[in-house]
């Protein structure tokens, strides 16, 4: 009887709560899009990110993320004013260096359909370069890993009756490497469930 009684309460305690809103769920996002810097522009950068946001108050989330970016690597080579048909596109003769980043850090959002955000990330960034020592005669690639700092801002859409939202958003990192002395800026868009 008393375990009839428990089971009774703590079926009436879990159906009188209300399920959660979209907006205090844990979110899983995906997205893709350029990665520039103040040398090449946007020419010849691309990237790809994912990670977690878990609500950790009504207007703050905590994030996970990690990303993976390609960008040219030829000091020799310097960007033009691009267009938009540029966005992407490779550098003839250049050769790329890869960074790989994870972070965590949180991000300040309202509630409602349109959710403009900011974010502020700190973690670890590597640097994989395959051009270092190109022209000498030994040829060494080059690996770094060190902190990064991340601040960045976006927007999230959410369409009535949808099951996840599509985002935009841009950050300014800054590797703590040696060959990164200028600010990374990927643009990014993609999903995020729920």
């Amino acid at each position: 009887m008393k375990t009839l009684m428990l089971v009774l309460g703590f079926t009436s305690l879990v159906l009188a709560t209300p399920a959660p809103s979209q907006a205090a769920r844990v979110g899983y996002f995906v997205g893709s899009g350029f990665t520039g810097t103040s040398t090449y522009g946007f020419q010849g950068g691309w990237g790809l990110t994912g990670g977690v946001e878990i609500p950790i108050a009504r207007y703050a989330r905590f994030v996970a993320q990690g990303e993976y970016q390609v960008l040219p690597s030829a000091p020799e080579i310097r960007a033009m004013p691009l267009g938009a048909s540029d966005l992407g596109r490779p550098i003839d003769g250049a050769t790329n260096a890869s960074l790989s980043s994870a972070v965590v850090g949180f991000r300040l959002q309202p509630e409602g359909t349109v959710r403009p955000y900011l974010d502020a990330l700190v973690g670890v960034g590597r640097l994989k370069d395959h051009s270092y020592g190109y022209n000498g005669p030994d040829y060494q690639e080059r690996n770094e890993t060190n902190v990064l700092l991340s601040f960045g801002s976006g927007v999230r859409w959410s369409p009535p009756a949808s099951v996840g939202s599509l985002f935009l958003d841009a950050h300014l990192q800054f590797y703590y490497l040696q060959g990164i002395d200028q600010a990374v800026a990927p643009i990014r868009m993609g999903l995020i469930y729920p």
